[in-house]
């Protein structure tokens, strides 16, 4: 070393250069820190989503099976209904046959107790009905039914789609069609025959009437309208129209569907909740606020956790106090850097430098002082180096360079002749004055002196030595 005058100038010049490595250093710490953050967060919000939307999906599931189950009482209901309106008219159309085989003609009046026991039992009834020869002759009530008489069933839309069934003798149910009176009506009809000379003959049909809506009230379709949006669409071609109860909407609007056949009665009931099926609910509400917060919880403690993780990890494998690799973490290095030469028949150099007259430098200076010098030396060999290059801490004032890609001759003596030459012009200050920096270096070739870690360490040992003994200052190759 020697001395001169300091300029504050490179002092400067020197610190923020220190500075800027150390930020660049910093920067990809807390870049990687930010990265696991923001990770941790997206994977937190992402398992919460998750989890509501699951929670949603149980509830609409259970939402729609409890809505199936209703809609299932309904129809078992309505059966039930309609099983009692077979087994009145039945009865009745055999009444009134009984009375054909000692009268020629008979009235609903002569037949008084079957209305009375249709007002206890069916509370749907609307209209009973003898009709000779397909003509409404006698209803029950008269009023206000009365305008029924002389209707001709034959003229009817739905009798051509009924009169196989009813030549059969089964009872048929139809509609729901628009009654005289208004009102939507589903009827049931059955012949009835009379015995005469040439054996028995078709007199005409007894027919039963129900008020559609009050038949889906007394099945308990209604009971459901406080909850549910209820919606009744006709399938056969003698229903009055399409949607016969309700809006048509419900049917494109992830209703519960559900057919209902019986007879001539072929139906599709929906329903569907006032405000449709679950969004919402507190529960989830509170799931999706505490993912939220939980994510911006697990993002801080992934970022600091990280931070924390990279110091550890640095300080493991760096040197404390100039921050470039240590001893250990170099040799596991070179270790694998061999192995991967020999493996691609390629070169790398390794320069084992260290300061001439260091020793004097803390003498007279103090320790303090020398870890300048030190850091100042290595701050200017990163600086000098290629990205790829690694620079290690071997001990005390000795630092060891590997450069890497060394497949040309001429490669390693250009790339240690950069460093050499450089750290010849680092000047440190020292109070007043300034001291220049000066290293002996010796390079030895991966391939040339060498394969294995330890005999390119021991051959660029032996030429720093022998640069020393050349007079210090020197930079020595084997060739």
């Amino acid at each position: 070393m020697y001395y001169k005058q300091s300029n504050s100038h490179d002092r400067g010049l020197r610190t923020r250069r220190g500075r800027r490595h150390k930020l660049r250093r910093l920067k990809h710490e807390y870049t990687i820190a930010f990265t696991v953050a923001i990770v941790s967060m997206i994977l937190v919000v992402v398992f919460s989503q998750l989890l509501v939307h699951q929670l949603r999906r149980n509830q609409v599931g259970e939402a729609k099976h409890f809505a199936e189950l209703q809609l299932q009482i309904v129809q078992e209901r309505l059966r039930t209904s309609l099983l009692t309106q077979e087994l009145f008219l039945r009865l009745f159309a055999e009444n009134v046959s009984d009375h054909l085989e000692q009268y020629d003609g008979i009235s609903i009046a002569q037949l008084s107790d079957y209305p009375s026991q249709l007002t206890r039992y069916l509370e749907p009834f609307s209209i009973l009905a003898l009709s000779k020869d397909g003509i409404v002759s006698d209803v029950y009530p008269k009023y206000p039914n009365i305008s029924v008489i002389g209707t001709s069933l034959t003229d009817m839309a739905w009798y051509s789609h009924v009169v196989e069934d009813l030549n059969s003798g089964d009872p048929v149910f139809i509609g729901p069609y628009r009654s005289p009176q208004g009102n939507l009506t589903v009827g049931t009809l059955v012949q009835v025959t009379q015995e005469t000379v040439d054996g028995d003959s078709v007199w005409g049909y007894a027919s039963l009437g129900c008020d559609f809506k009050k038949l889906l009230e007394s099945a308990g379709a209604t009971a459901l309208v406080d909850t549910y949006t209820i919606a009744v669409r006709a399938l056969h071609p003698d229903a009055t129209n399409s949607v016969v109860l309700g809006d048509s909407w419900i049917f494109s609007h992830d209703a519960i569907v559900r057919e209902f056949s019986y007879s001539h009665l072929n139906w599709s009931i929906g329903i569907l909740p006032h405000h449709g099926w679950p969004q919402w609910t507190d529960s989830m509400i509170a799931i999706a606020s505490f993912g939220v917060l939980l994510a911006i919880l697990v993002s801080l403690v992934g970022y600091w956790g990280s931070l924390y993780f990279l110091s550890i990890r640095r300080k493991a494998y760096s040197d404390g106090m100039t921050g470039v690799l240590n001893k250990t973490e170099f040799i596991r290095v070179l270790r694998a850097e061999t192995r991967l030469c020999a493996r691609n028949h390629t070169r790398f150099a390794l320069a084992l430098l260290d300061i001439d007259d260091f020793k004097h430098v803390n003498d007279m200076y103090g320790h303090l002082e020398g870890d300048r010098a030190l850091l100042t030396l290595v701050n200017r060999i990163s600086q000098t180096v290629r990205s790829d290059d690694m620079v290690c801490r071997f001990g005390g004032d000795e630092f060891i360079i590997l450069f890497k890609h060394m497949e040309h001759d001429g490669a390693p003596r250009m790339a240690a002749s950069r460093v050499f030459n450089t750290i010849g012009t680092v000047p440190l200050a020292i109070g007043m004055k300034t001291v220049q920096i000066k290293t002996s270096m010796g390079v030895a070739v991966y391939g040339i002196d060498g394969t294995d870690p330890e005999t390119l360490l021991k051959k660029a040992d032996a030429l720093l030595y022998k640069a020393k003994e050349q007079g210090k200052n020197k930079l020595v190759f084997s060739r």
